[in-house]
């Protein structure tokens, strides 16, 4: 059982690490499809693992949650990306003490956590994360990222529009000036910028006006808050039946609504893939996944060349 384990744990950590290189070079499907691999062996060794053992554990999953997060909110679903930040942080503060655990990579968590979560509009998580940013970072005397996580803090809490939070976060902005107003001028530029671009589509929002979605299960439509990676909306058995719904979903949008259309048929590819490793894929399963990566690439061609040849060797993979 213990060779078992550690042999878990090294293909999950490898696959962290692929799957990172993968979205480095913009190969956004594998790096989904890997860090998806990789939560899902954690996961399994935490099960599997006594109490002990299992903090370790706790911590490698708290940091593949902020990388798969990171991932998913750039190729995958913003809902989940958020889900995973969120357990990211949660469940690394969680660990405190436990071997491994650090002081500046709680900061580094909870900073990433806090951006993922603001950009998504949960604001009251982002806020948590931020003060406990703004705690690593004053532990660690670092003034620009104190002054950093003060500034973000304040501004989140200002986003909020409660008039309960405007006395703390002006104590916040303040705060943050003292401390170093070069870099807490420059976070309140960032997060200006951020706050102006449109908010990013999840797919339930894309699925929204879709007769054919009613159909489909509540992990896509409405997916519970500790859902976080794509093969958590179903079992690896009926993936692909579930992919294929979408496929015909996406391959109908778009045309005419290619974000919409691209969200959606993303991730009836990840569920292919998922599908794929659970077991061989019949003749029409298979013409249908070439069929959605076929017009996934129509939209991505020009775009985004490196996710478009990544779509068709990771079909050809599975």
């Amino acid at each position: 059982m213990k060779r078992e384990s550690q042999d878990l744990q090294l293909r999950a950590d490898a696959d962290v690490r692929a799957g990172l290189e993968q979205f480095e070079r913009g190969r956004g499907a594998s790096a989904v499809i890997l860090l998806d691999r990789a939560i899902t062996g954690y996961l399994t060794l935490l099960r599997a693992s006594g109490r002990s053992r299992g903090r370790e554990v706790a911590l490698l999953f708290s940091r593949a949650q902020l990388d798969n997060a990171e991932v998913l909110m750039r190729y995958g679903d913003p809902q989940l990306a958020a889900a995973a930040a969120d357990l990211g942080f949660r469940g690394y503060v969680g660990q405190h003490r436990t071997r491994g655990w650090a002081v500046a990579e709680m900061g580094d968590l909870a900073a990433r956590a806090s951006a993922i979560l603001a950009r998504t509009g949960r604001l009251t998580d982002a806020v948590a994360a931020d003060e406990l940013a703004i705690k690593a970072y004053a532990e660690l005397a670092d003034a620009p990222r104190t002054a950093a996580a003060l500034t973000l803090a304040g501004l989140h809490l200002l986003a909020l529009a409660d008039d309960r939070h405007r006395e703390q976060a002006s104590a916040h902005l303040g705060d943050a000036r003292a401390v170093d107003a070069k870099a807490a001028r420059a976070a309140q530029d960032e997060w200006e910028r951020v706050r102006d671009q449109p908010p990013p589509l999840t797919l339930a929002q894309a699925l929204w006006l879709v007769p054919e979605a009613e159909g489909l299960p509540d992990a896509y439509r409405d997916p519970a808050p500790n859902l976080v990676s794509p093969s958590g909306r179903t079992y690896p058995h009926l993936a692909t039946i579930d992919a294929a719904k979408l496929a015909a979903i996406a391959e109908r949008l778009l045309p005419g609504s290619p974000a919409e259309g691209l969200r959606i048929g993303l991730e009836a590819h990840y569920l292919y893939a998922i599908g794929a490793e659970a077991g061989p894929l019949d003749d029409r399963t298979e013409a249908e996944w070439t069929g959605l990566v076929d017009a996934l690439r129509i939209i991505l061609v020009d775009d985004d060349p490196p996710l478009a040849e990544d779509l068709t060797q990771s079909r050809e993979r599975g």
